[in-house]
This record gives structure tokens, C-alpha cells and sequence, in this order.
């Protein structure tokens, strides 16, 4: 007789001898894991492991699989985290992957129990709009899934802190990415800033407050298409132009008396921070050559 077989027997008896609810919700769990083709070493193993959440739920929690919440997953897995360390005398050594060991089976649990898995939220409906936006920009795949990964981060940061996106001021901000530096690299830092405002700027229409676009940055672009310049040049023409309106603002210069002068003192504060971010100058600065064209368009 095959192995299968006897694990399969083994499972049968198994289930027989657990106590309502837990068998209730294993039993349908079993057989939608098998219709999928799951190895019977694999249906044993998460159903052993849904067992002990279902458990823990039921028994600790007063609980409901139909009403859990991430907060339950969250609470089980301390517990169990508590558990390995009172027997073994220490975390486990790879404790990403010990977690995933009782995450996997129970995120297919629930999702079977709920209908999905995890429980739609206000963030994350937010998120979902966020990346048909993105979608809708034409923007690579592989970067939406960037921006999405980093904004999900900050749309979670918040809601644990009780504050919607729509409401988000700019010391909050701050004080969260002075909450993220301190786990993570710098360059991982600024694209996350990046990612970040930019969300921010979907939802709350303009961001940093008051930092609409000037008219004069629309001017421009479709001046660059008018030339036919390609999209990607467009792109990068015009994030150096916000950023070059931006340094006259600062220094108090209207546009269409901007010096050549005011170009030299541009270009020299984008090296010098150049250099501050990465201890050496650029290789070429051939993306600001287009702040003089830029000049001569406003001055026409």
C-alpha cells in the first residue's frame, strides 16, 4: 500500500478523535487542500498547524474563526514564539521562516472560513486604488510593485497610529520616515521617501501642502512634446524643472527674470548634495542641460 494511503488513514483517524468547533472547520480545510493536489505530507502538516491556531483561537481568544483578525495571528504566534523559547531556551535561529511555517497554513484557513484573507481594510482599499493609478500611468510592473510594496509600509504605519492619509501633515510624515531611517540604509531611505510622497501626492492632490505645480512646469512639458521629445525624456526634463521652480521660489527669484547666474547656484547646490549623499561628484550633470532651454522658453 502507498505511503499516501496511510498518511491519508492517519489524517482520517486523526480528525476523528478533535473536539467542535476544530473539526468543523478542518474537515472542509482537508478537502478543498486536496482538490487542490497538496501532498498528504503537506495537508497533515498545515492542518496540525491550523489545529493549534483554531485552538489557541477558540480556547484563548473567545473567538470565532468567522470574526479572527490579524491581531488574533499576531497574539498566536507570540504565544507560540513564547512556547519555543521556554522548550528550546532560545528564538529560532531563522525565525522568518519558523513564522511562515504557521502563516501559510493559517492565511489558507481563513481565507477558506472568510471568503479572503486578510480582511479588507480602509488602507488597503486605499492601496488598491493607488496601484490601478500606477497601472493606469503605464508604469512598469516590476515598479508598481516597488511603489506599492513602500507605500504599504507607511499606509500601515498609520493606521496603527489611528490617522488617515487624507489627514496626514507634514510633521507626521517626518516623524515617520525618523521612525523607518533607523531600520533601514540610506539608499533603501530615499527611495522610500520617494515612494511615499508620491502617495502621497495621489491622494491629497499636491504634496509637500502648498506645492502645487506652476503653471510654468505644464508650459514646459507640453513645450517637450511639442518637439517630439520622447516620454522618458519628458519625464526626466520635467522632474529637473519642478525642482529647479522650486530653488527660485526659495531664493525669492520669479521666473522670467531668472539670471544665468541662477542656474550656476542651481546646478552647484544638486552637486553639492550630490556629493554629501554619495562622497564623490556625479559622473555628468548632462540631465540639468535643460534649465537653459527651459529659460529661454519662459522668456519668449
Amino acid at each position: 500500500m502507498e505511503r499516501s494511503v496511510y498518511t491519508r488513514r492517519s489524517i482520517d483517524g486523526w480528525l476523528a478523535k478533535l473536539d467542535e468547533p476544530v473539526r468543523s472547520c478542518l474537515i472542509p480545510f482537508r478537502v478543498k487542500m486536496e482538490e487542490d493536489g497538496l501532498r498528504p505530507g503537506t495537508v497533515r502538516e498545515w492542518l496540525s498547524k491550523a489545529r493549534l491556531f483554531l485552538a489557541y483561537l477558540v480556547e484563548v481568544r473567545r473567538q470565532k474563526p468567522e470574526s479572527a483578525q490579524p491581531s488574533d495571528i499576531t497574539a498566536f504566534i507570540r504565544a507560540r514564539l513564547r512556547l519555543c523559547r521556554k522548550k528550546c531556551g532560545r528564538a529560532p535561529v531563522y525565525f522568518v521562516g519558523w513564522r511562515c511555517g504557521y502563516t501559510v497554513a493559517i492565511y489558507r484557513l481563513l481565507r477558506e472560513i472568510q471568503g479572503q484573507w486578510p480582511p479588507t481594510t480602509a488602507w488597503s482599499l486605499r492601496l488598491e486604488g493607488y496601484r490601478a493609478h500606477l497601472v493606469g500611468r503605464g508604469l512598469d510592473k516590476i515598479y508598481v510593485r516597488e511603489l506599492c510594496s513602500h507605500a504599504r509600509r507607511f499606509l500601515q504605519y498609520i493606521d496603527k497610529r489611528g490617522f488617515a492619509i487624507e489627514d496626514s501633515q507634514q510633521s507626521q510624515v517626518t516623524r515617520y520616515f525618523s521612525f523607518a531611517a533607523r531600520r533601514k540604509g540610506c539608499s533603501w531611505m530615499e527611495v522610500h521617501q520617494r515612494s511615499v510622497q508620491d502617495i502621497l501626492r495621489y491622494v491629497q492632490g499636491e504634496w509637500p501642502p502648498g506645492s502645487t505645480p506652476s503653471p510654468l512646469l505644464f508650459q514646459f512639458k507640453a513645450y517637450l512634446q511639442e518637439q517630439r521629445f520622447s516620454s522618458g525624456r519628458v519625464t526626466k526634463h520635467v522632474s529637473v524643472i519642478r525642482q529647479f521652480l522650486d530653488y527660485l521660489r526659495k531664493q525669492n527669484i520669479v521666473p522670467e527674470k531668472t539670471q544665468l547666474q541662477d542656474l550656476y547656484g542651481f546646478v552647484e547646490l544638486k552637486q553639492r548634495q550630490y556629493r554629501q549623499r554619495n562622497g564623490g561628484p556625479p559622473k555628468n550633470t548632462s540631465e540639468l542641460s535643460c534649465s537653459p532651454k527651459f529659460g529661454r522658453r519662459i522668456k519668449v
